[in-house]
């Protein structure tokens, strides 16, 4: 096979060729220093020149070059530095640059590629186990190559490691299968594809998202089908040795291909390998959204009940109302009665026969009780029996028994919990209920006191259903909890089985550090020692310049309340048609002109590969690419964009849309188009610093009109519909840099460290979000992946600050913003490795940071790890909200930023205009591929902005006229798209080929029904 093709052309020769060197990189990396001197004072001018050259390059780049590709400013440059005319480099080559390269390698402590090559082939197949894209492996081994200080080979050098990385791998799988496959084996895989092309077996059905009785309990039946595929495949797995990467992979491609393209491979273990890792991506998927509907489920159950006991509480409140009347008035009567009989009794001036008869005549007046009081009584005696407890509530519970033992019992007998990392005490109750009628006998340890206490009636009389409904309950607070967790799975794992396995890490906990940055945080009593002092500063200088009358844009009520006052910033935007002006006024230009302009500059598109690593087929045209992503990103759909659109086949559109548009080549292309803007000078007009970006992130609600998991409700946002969150992150040159998508239920808080880091142009410096994005835990995680945390917290002032000094050591200065709790060092101290391990794993994108966040957060307060992040997170909070208080220019910045969010959200709106703007797929992959495409033309949009608008610039005929352009320009903002034609064109010149009546009119009008 040759050689795989991982960079396109402009990038291949941009890898192989020196740097293009400016004045100022040109003196810093070509500086012949006195210790230079003294290693080329005996070469010839040849020999030095092409010395100081390579090593200037060596030093900016880790690579050697041909000396035929060197510039020939920089050869100027170095000879007009040693003083010696210009000279050719023509017979600079051979032994004698060898011998250079060497000796670089040696002065600068790098070590020669060569003496790495069999780790960097370690290396290649340890990433090839994660079935990564060959454009990944490439990043990641330069990055290793990087910080192991190790020479940068060839690109031909590296692409063929890759290459035979993946044929030995590929191989090696093969090897196995041919050794492992039984005939019962290839049995059940050869049904997978039967000769009947129209016949499509439970595997290839796609997963349904429905929550209705009939649907979940097809779902379960396929479910167990492939289940029984995967447990007698699993030995064959086993050997294989496959990660979850790989095993998604390979499953993907078998979706996405046809039967045909399974059944071409000549070596049918190759067929194998595919359906093999297709039935376990099955079982895994499959198995997570029936844990998906079993949560939703017990959501609605609970709902449910919630609904029906507030409704029977206040149906029943009149009559409740006459029975505490009825006895109100019967307890009045008593006393009064009760009174006369004491004061008879008491009266020595009544014989005790007297008394007896005048007792006796009270007790005949008294009014007979009605059968309707006794009824009342009876109400009330019933309220005092049920006591203290919630017995009315456990009723209705019981009522939906039934109606929720139909949706939720077959998911619970189907799936397979891991009984090593859940809780001894669910894990037997669950077993029991699969295996044996629930009686008397079941386990109760999982049940409450009060619980345990409610399934017996007054008769004892075991109350079943309602044993039932605790499980499912207690099931699905286990797994939001962490108490259960799934054997084989994605999203419901343990949380160390998210994690770098401990062992390994701590093997290489070293290199690991290094290999993140995380050096600066390796020990901890440096840490510790930092983050002290600053802190003590922080409340020191906080409260001085509130006390000297400095910060006086902070107040304090009658109550010592603090009160914050932010004025407004004058750098607040223009509308967004500020710069309509500087656009055509008698012209739109069409969307699909600017994508393909873009294209022409930044050649985006070069990133949308083949799914399959190894396919060599020519790609669709440009135009296929163009029309997918305008399907997907304006909301019109992939089959609605094929039919309409002219000039194309449709077949290339939905090639294109499933076999070149993926997430992962989304990221790529928007990355792309965001690395182009930042070489443009104009971009940079908006950035408040030249050392610092600041960036924002905020969620956008939009509605769903299909069934999802990823959905829910939310009746401010989507009345009695259904909808997500899309989380944008975008930085303040208005680059949108990543997206999500996830349930509106969601705190953004979890997903926004992802935000952060899947991305290799937007090094975010500040990060700002609103109320929904902070915990602090984020404050945690941002400071230790090297971000500022800057959100806007709602009742800031009301937050609770910490310190490691006590309280009076502030009270004693007289300080008004004062410390209320203490900050447990120890804790942090003690689980400081874990929490490195924790952002190590986030940063090699080992799992998603998201992931991570969702099952810890899961364990709460039990969990030591998330303890002792939230108290450093604290720690960093209390920080930020001191020099909040402090800064009157950050708080402004926070302001403007998030301004800016709302602007890009109509922005978002009219982009995607199909639909009636509601996302019209199931699962979060698609979602998030729809809402990838969105993020690609607004980037694009704002690209061509950018290109017109500095072409306008480089036009503009005076000096004068050049300055208020540019003015303009600063005040206004890029997010500018009234002069852009979304929607196509109207062509009203088919009307004239249109002389035929459409419709029999009288054929119409005299229809009988």
């Amino acid at each position: 096979m040759p050689a795989l093709k991982i960079l396109n052309h402009d990038e291949k020769i941009q890898f192989e060729s020196p740097p293009d060197f400016d004045s100022v990189t040109r003196k810093k990396f070509f500086r012949v220093t006195s210790d230079i001197r003294d290693i080329v004072d005996a070469f010839n001018p040849i020999r030095k020149v092409g010395f100081i050259l390579q090593m200037g390059y060596f030093k900016y780049t880790s690579k050697f070059f041909s000396p035929a590709k060197f510039n020939s400013k920089d050869v100027d440059y170095v000879c007009n530095q040693l003083n010696i005319p210009t000279v050719s480099l023509d017979l600079y080559y051979g032994t004698i640059l060898t011998r250079h390269r060497e000796l670089i390698l040696k002065t600068i402590g790098f070590d020669a590629f060569s003496i790495h090559k069999k780790s960097i082939a370690h290396e290649i197949s340890d990433l090839m186990l994660k079935k990564k894209r060959p454009r990944q492996i490439l990043k990641d081994v330069l990055d290793y190559l990087a910080i192991n200080r190790v020479e940068i080979p060839t690109y031909r050098t590296i692409t063929e490691m890759i290459t035979d990385g993946l044929n030995q791998y590929e191989d090696t799988l093969l090897f196995t299968l041919r050794n492992q496959l039984l005939p019962e084996h290839k049995i059940i895989l050869d049904q997978l594809l039967p000769d009947d092309p129209k016949h499509k077996g439970t595997v290839f059905k796609k997963i349904s998202h429905s929550t209705r009785p009939k649907k979940i309990k097809e779902s379960v039946k396929d479910f167990l089908e492939i289940k029984m595929m995967f447990f007698t495949l699993k030995p064959v797995l086993d050997h294989l040795k496959l990660s979850s990467e790989a095993i998604r992979y390979y499953a993907v491609w078998a979706n996405k291909s046809r039967r045909f393209q399974l059944k071409q491979f000549t070596d049918p273990n190759k067929r194998y390998l595919y359906l093999i890792t297709y039935i376990a991506y099955q079982y895994y998927q499959r198995q997570d959204t029936l844990l998906d509907i079993f949560l939703l489920a017990k959501k609605t159950l609970e709902n449910a009940v919630d609904r029906d006991h507030k409704s029977d509480y206040f149906k029943d409140r009149k009559s409740k109302n006459l029975a505490i009347k009825s006895l109100s008035k019967a307890w009045s009567s008593y006393r009064e009665t009760v009174d006369r009989i004491k004061a008879i009794v008491n009266d020595n001036r009544v014989d005790e026969s007297d008394k007896v008869v005048l007792i006796k005549s009270i007790l005949d007046d008294q009014p007979i009780e009605t059968q309707e009081q006794l009824n009342l009584f009876v109400v009330i005696e019933k309220e005092a029996a049920r006591g203290s407890t919630d017995a009315d509530y456990y009723d209705v519970l019981e009522k939906y028994s039934a109606k929720f033992q139909n949706r939720l019992s077959d998911i619970l007998q189907a799936v397979e919990f891991n009984s090593i990392t859940s809780e001894k005490t669910i894990i037997e109750a669950i077993k029991h209920f699969k295996e044996t009628k629930i009686t008397k006998n079941a386990p109760v340890d999982f049940l409450s006191s009060e619980k345990e206490g409610q399934i017996y009636t007054q008769d004892c009389k075991f109350r079943g259903s309602l044993y039932k409904i605790f499980l499912f309950i207690q099931v699905s607070d286990s797994i939001k909890s962490g108490k259960l967790s799934l054997k084989h799975s994605y999203r419901y794992l343990s949380l160390d089985e998210y994690l770098i396995d401990r062992n390994f890490w701590h093997t290489n906990r070293d290199a690991l550090i290094k290999r993140s940055g995380l050096e600066r945080f390796k020990d901890f009593s440096d840490v510790k020692k930092t983050l002290m002092t600053t802190m003590d500063q922080s409340y020191t200088r906080t409260n001085e310049n509130i006390l000297s009358g400095k910060n006086d844009n902070i107040h304090f009520n009658k109550n010592d309340r603090l009160i914050i006052e932010t004025p407004n910033t004058v750098d607040a935007d223009e509308p967004s048609d500020g710069l309509s002006n500087l656009f055509s006024k008698s012209r739109f230009t069409s969307i699909l002109k600017i994508l393909y302009d873009v294209n022409q500059v930044t050649n985006f598109t070069d990133y949308f590969e083949h799914f399959s690593l190894k396919h060599g087929k020519r790609k669709p045209n440009l135009a296929a690419f163009i029309a997918a992503i305008v399907g997907y990103g304006c909301n019109i759909g992939i089959g609605k964009i094929s039919r309409i659109s002219q000039g194309i086949l449709g077949s290339s559109i939905e090639t294109v849309s499933n076999w070149y548009i993926s997430y992962d080549s989304l990221v790529a292309a928007n990355n792309c188009i965001m690395s182009f803007m930042q070489k443009m000078k104009l971009a940079n007009i908006y950035k408040r610093s030249d050392d610092a970006l600041h960036t924002v992130s905020d969620g956008l609600k939009c509605g769903i009109s299909v069934d999802s998991l990823n959905a829910n409700h939310s009746f401010k946002y989507f009345g009695k519909g259904k909808g997500v969150t899309v989380n944008r992150f975008q930085d303040e040159r208005l680059f949108s840099f990543h997206s999500q998508v996830f349930s509106p239920t969601d705190r953004e808080a979890p997903h926004l460290i992802d935000g952060l880091l899947d991305n290799d142009v937007v090094k975010s410096d500040f990060h700002i979000t609103d109320t929904h994005g902070f915990n602090e835990i984020i404050f945690a995680v941002t400071n230790l992946i090297s971000v500022r945390f800057t959100p806007r917290i709602k009742n800031v002032v009301d937050q609770v600050l910490y310190s490691f000094l006590p309280i009076s050591h502030y009270q004693k200065k007289g300080y008004k913003v004062l410390p209320e709790r203490y900050i447990d060092i120890d804790l942090i101290e003690e689980q400081w490795d874990d929490i490195l391990r924790l952002i190590e794993t986030i940063k090699l994108k080992q799992t998603t940071a998201t992931q991570i966040f969702k099952r810890l957060s899961s364990y709460s307060k039990h969990h030591p790890l998330y303890q002792a992040l939230q108290e450093y997170g604290r720690a960093i909070k209390t920080l930020f909200i001191l020099d909040y208080i402090d800064d009157v220019e950050m708080r402004q910045i926070i302001e403007v930023e998030l301004s800016k969010v709302e602007l890009a959200n109509k922005f978002a709106r009219a982009i995607r205009f199909g639909n009636n703007q509601e996302f019209n797929v199931e699962t979060k992959d698609e979602q998030e591929i729809v809402e990838g495409c969105r993020r690609l033309i607004q980037n694009a949009i704002v690209c061509w902005n950018y290109l017109h608008l500095s072409e306008q610039i480089a036009n503009a005929d005076t000096e004068v006229h050049r300055q208020e352009i540019i003015e303009k320009i600063r005040r206004s903002s890029i997010l500018t798209w009234h002069h852009i034609n979304m929607f196509g064109e109207y062509n009203f010149s088919v009307l004239r080929d249109l002389s035929d009546q459409p419709f029999d009119v009288p054929k119409i009008l005299s229809l009988i029904l």
